[in-house]
């Protein structure tokens, strides 16, 4: 089989996972649409349409973040330490959907990197 994830629309680089960890993927607070598509590549379709419309099965689902478990653990380690802020600091500026975008505001600023120094540690569990 051929397990394709997406979030949004852009493919993760979980191909083959059978399953994902929503806290793996350090999602800001918003609202995305996670699926996969599934894929029987067996050579005994030779036609490419008949497996693209019978051979493959696609299912979504909603995913809404509306509390950080960690806020400020953007690599999701569980773990605000210097791995965190080097995520901030690589995307900073303009950014709309960036991991490093905490606060949800596109922007990955000054407000961005005062919650990861304020989360800085281990998390609670």
């Amino acid at each position: 089989m051929e397990i394709h994830w997406y979030l949004d629309g852009t493919l993760l680089s979980l191909d083959g996972a059978t399953s994902v960890s929503i806290a793996s993927l350090a999602l800001p607070l918003g609202t995305y649409s996670l699926s996969v598509s599934v894929v029987d590549p067996t050579d005994w379709v030779r036609d490419e349409h008949a497996r693209e419309t019978t051979m493959t099965q696609t299912l979504s689902w909603p995913v809404h973040i509306d509390e950080l478990l960690c806020e400020g653990d953007i690599t999701g380690d569980g773990i605000v330490d210097i791995s965190d802020l080097l995520v901030v600091i690589n995307q900073w500026g303009a950014c709309a959907g960036c991991v490093a975008d905490i606060d949800g505001n596109n922007v990955v600023n000054v407000n961005d990197l005062l919650i990861v120094i304020n989360a800085w540690g281990v998390c609670p569990s």
